[in-house]
């Protein structure tokens, strides 16, 4: 150092040294900073993007998560629906030709030829021959013409008919039934339905 008069110097150089040192420390020092920053903020990212750990009571027990089976409803099907057959009307049909094809059939296949009848709803004028009555039933006796032989028979509520209880024998009546049975040329209905005619022969 050279100090003269007022005048002062003071040789630089040893300050520029220090000051470079100085700064070559603190870059290294904020070198070193800036990479610890970023090591924690890489950890930082990996620990945010892990998946989540189970469940702590599910880990203590051991245990799974319940499985959910999911199985297909069983299909339903409709019930079927019997429905009755409509009972075969042949209105056309009368006593005399059912009775002719039984006359004409050998005596023993009789019985079959008249069994072809049954379940055929027929509509007949026929004649009250006789009636009695059991049990609020009326059994009646019907005949082809007047005062002949009874050929057909059917049982009607004595409720529903009561009129016949005042009919004479001969009164014709218009009958509708079912052929329930055909034998030795007699025939039993059933469901029978009776129309009152006036007393005089149509």
């Amino acid at each position: 150092m050279r100090t003269g008069g007022t005048l002062s110097w003071i040789d630089d150089k040893p300050l520029v040294l220090g000051l470079t040192g100085v700064l070559i420390l603190t870059g290294y020092f904020f070198r070193g900073a800036l990479q610890e920053a970023g090591k924690e903020f890489f950890l930082h990212l990996r620990r945010r993007n892990a998946p989540a750990p189970p469940s702590p009571a599910i880990e203590s027990a051991g245990q799974t998560a319940p499985l959910v089976v999911v199985t297909e409803a069983p299909e339903v099907r409709p019930l079927p629906i019997s429905v009755p057959e409509p009972t075969p009307h042949i209105p056309d049909l009368t006593f005399e030709q059912i009775e002719a094809e039984i006359d004409k059939a050998a005596p023993l296949m009789r019985k079959q030829v008249g069994d072809r009848y049954i379940g055929i709803r027929v509509d007949w004028v026929l004649y009250l021959r006789a009636a009695s009555e059991k049990e609020g039933k009326f059994r009646v006796r019907l005949s082809l013409e007047p005062n002949r032989l009874s050929r057909v028979t059917c049982g009607v509520d004595a409720a529903t008919y009561p009129q016949l209880r005042l009919l004479h024998e001969g009164h014709p009546l218009r009958v509708s039934g079912v052929i329930e049975s055909c034998e030795h040329g007699d025939i039993e209905l059933k469901d029978v339905r009776l129309t009152v005619l006036s007393n005089k022969k149509p």
